[in-house]
């Protein structure tokens, strides 16, 4: 079974080599939970746009709510953040990556500055790897200011990441964290608002259109994100059930947020940017 489909914004990755899809999972001790995670996906995917919201959540729920004493609204987003929160920084070292690679001029220099700086195991196949590039923008930002100073629209990404990376005035914390912050805040106010909409479709009231595409879509990305990441750890640990795997990622991304408060994160070496930007992903 291929899962290749795009159907109202939802997308799962198509590629053989990593997701494996056995549907016959219960009988083994391998991919459990993934051919009930697989029948949901198909339920969201082919059905209309209001009855796919009402399966999304009902999709979130069957990942996420364990706890009967706690609201399934909270479950849910408790399951959500992790995921969000965690893919967000990665995301933003990619995209500024990506933005400067436009110009071969400034992509050339920095490369040579990468080399110069760290060696030449800072870049594989003529690209800067991650962590380096971290490294790079936040520990020698006058050089990188320099080799982009000819685009403004360069200077601002690469800025953006340097501001996050430093210590503010009079305070032990990296802009960071403050950050991801307002990233949960919105994952909860989106969760909220989706469960609204929800329990207004289920008894069959009226939404407003632009409302509802508007929330239909954000849960698409959040649904995304979670199955990426989900499908991306159960090919490399398949023995962990499904449930397993969601209990890690909360663990993970407790650790992360302790590890970002640590006031000397900008002195850290090479190998604590690259746990800085390490989540298992297809997406990046």
């Amino acid at each position: 079974l291929k899962t290749h489909s795009q159907l109202h914004g939802l997308h799962i990755a198509d590629s053989e080599s990593h997701l494996l899809q056995n549907l016959n999972s219960k009988q083994g001790l391998h991919y459990q939970g993934l051919d009930q995670l697989l029948q949901w996906c198909r339920v969201v995917q082919e059905s209309p746009r209001e009855t796919g919201l009402v399966a999304m959540w009902s999709l979130l729920e069957f990942l996420f709510v364990r706890d009967k004493k706690v609201s399934k609204r909270e479950e849910v987003c408790s399951g959500l953040t992790p995921y969000v929160g965690h893919f967000y920084f990665k995301s933003i070292v990619y995209r500024i990556r990506e933005i400067l690679n436009r110009d071969t001029h400034i992509k050339k220099q920095l490369v040579e500055e990468a080399v110069k700086v760290f060696g030449p195991n800072s870049v594989d196949k003529d690209e800067i790897k991650k962590h380096y590039f971290l490294k790079l923008i936040v520990d020698y930002p006058s050089k990188i200011k320099s080799i982009t100073e000819g685009n403004p629209f360069f200077l601002r990404y690469v800025g953006l990441l340097h501001t996050l990376l430093t210590n503010r005035p009079q305070k032990a914390e990296l802009n960071l964290v403050e950050n991801l912050r307002g990233i949960e805040k919105i994952v909860k106010s989106d969760t909220m608002r989706a469960y609204r909409i929800r329990n207004l479709l289920t008894h069959q009231a009226a939404v407003d259109e632009v409302f509802f595409d508007e929330t239909y879509e954000k849960m698409s990305y959040y649904l995304k994100l979670v199955l990426d990441d989900l499908l991306f750890s159960m090919k490399s640990q398949p023995s962990h059930s499904i449930f397993q795997l969601v209990y890690l990622k909360k663990e993970s991304y407790d650790r992360y947020k302790k590890f970002i408060h640590q006031p000397d994160l900008t002195a850290a070496d090479i190998r604590t940017y690259n746990y800085l930007l390490s989540t298992r992903s297809f997406l990046t």
